[in-house]
């Protein structure tokens, strides 16, 4: 059994070849099999520690290790999946960026974000002084 196990622990049974590498838009999909729900995988994938290191094992042994998933980029939850021939399952098609711009615009933004409000609150605070003096003359 295909299964991949991420940094926290967790592991999750994958389709025979549910596993995916575009390499052109750096997006890799997982299809896996699990009986959480959706906001819970949902969660779990956002979660940019847990998709750090992702093992692929088949049975016990780990096979493949990818260090380089940065962002969810999408989760879909497809009902009745062909896994073989006699097989239909409900499973999970989750898509990771590999793109580090696109983690590192988004830690850009976020200091951006950040250092906008503290220049909003100096603002603020510098406006109340020029207030106080002119009202103190």
């Amino acid at each position: 059994m295909e299964k991949i196990k991420l940094k926290n622990g967790q592991e999750f049974e994958l389709v025979p070849m549910g596993i995916v590498n575009d390499d052109i838009n750096k997006r890799r999909k997982f299809k896996i099999v699990s009986e959480l729900p959706y906001e819970e995988i949902k969660a779990i994938f956002n979660d940019a520690d847990n998709i750090a290191v992702i093992d692929y094992a088949v049975d016990t042994t780990v096979s493949k290790t990818y260090a380089d998933c940065v962002i969810l980029k999408s989760l879909k939850f497809e009902v009745g999946y062909r896994i073989d021939e006699s097989t239909e399952r409900d499973i999970y098609i989750i898509e990771l960026s590999t793109d580090e711009v696109s983690m590192a615009l988004q830690k850009i933004q976020e200091t951006l974000n950040s250092n906008q409000l503290t220049n909003d609150r100096s603002i603020g605070e510098t406006t109340i002084m020029i207030a106080d003096l002119y009202v103190r003359q």
